[in-house]
């Protein structure tokens, strides 16, 4: 389980963009965090991975204390992030890109070529273009590639921030469908999405934030009853700020 406990966070000193920000992502789950933009969203996300230092609260991962812990030991302790937009490297083969991923494996004899054909195994169109620059291939796949680099570090949890920015209908409904599969694969994902309808029937537990702090939380179907009412006082919302 992954916990945040009382988590305040800001930019700039003494002008908090989350205050007080309690969740707890269960191991095995999708825990979706959704609200209007400048709702304090993807803030959380960098607070709990330790690019943004929290000037008050914790962040518990699986019993350890990790509050402020510098990004790079974070796949050490098996925590992976997704990045909003894309965050391969377009010049580097397919597979350069996938080798990278499991740097912290590289001592493990053997282990890398048996990860890699159950990747391929999974995803043939990574076989086909294994050779090819990672930037030939289109939006969804690109992501599809993260994806799969972050989960050769074995990860037990995944923060994906906001995944589907940017891409096509057609190609978001190729990663929702991964989304879906992390968790039928064990992991415990936090999922910050742009699509409410989506994160809220992706998630098993659901928290809402406003202007940076906790306004509700519960199951997902507790949403899906409101969505309208939902969506429309966060496009009032929305209008004043940004995330």
């Amino acid at each position: 389980m992954l916990e945040a406990i009382q988590l305040t966070a800001s930019y700039v000193k003494g002008l908090p963009i989350i205050k007080d920000i309690n969740l707890k992502a269960k191991e095995e789950q999708i825990t979706a965090i959704i609200g209007p933009n400048g709702a304090g969203k993807s803030t959380l996300l960098k607070t709990i991975y330790g690019f943004l230092k929290p000037e008050n609260g914790k962040v518990i991962h699986r019993g350890e204390d990790i509050t402020g812990k510098a990004p790079y030991t974070m796949l050490t302790r098996k925590i992976g992030y997704v990045f909003q937009g894309m965050a391969i490297f377009p010049l580097m083969s397919v597979q350069e890109n996938l080798e990278l991923g499991a740097w912290i494996k590289r001592e493990e004899k053997g282990w890398l070529k048996k990860a890699l054909n159950r990747v391929y195994d999974k995803h043939e169109f990574l076989l086909k273009n294994r050779k090819k620059k990672a930037g030939d291939l289109s939006g969804g796949q690109q992501k599809i590639l993260e994806f799969e680099r972050v989960k050769l570090s074995e990860p037990w949890t995944l923060l994906l921030d906001e995944p589907t920015a940017g891409l096509a209908p057609k190609l978001a409904y190729e990663v929702y469908k991964e989304i879906e599969f992390l968790k039928k694969e064990g992991f415990t994902v936090i999922l910050v999405e742009q699509n409410l309808e989506r994160a809220i029937s992706l998630a098993d537990y659901v928290y809402v934030l406003e202007l940076g702090k906790n306004k509700e939380e519960g199951n997902k179907e507790k949403f899906l009853l409101n969505l309208e009412v939902l969506i429309r006082d966060w496009l009032r919302l929305g209008s004043k700020s940004k995330d």
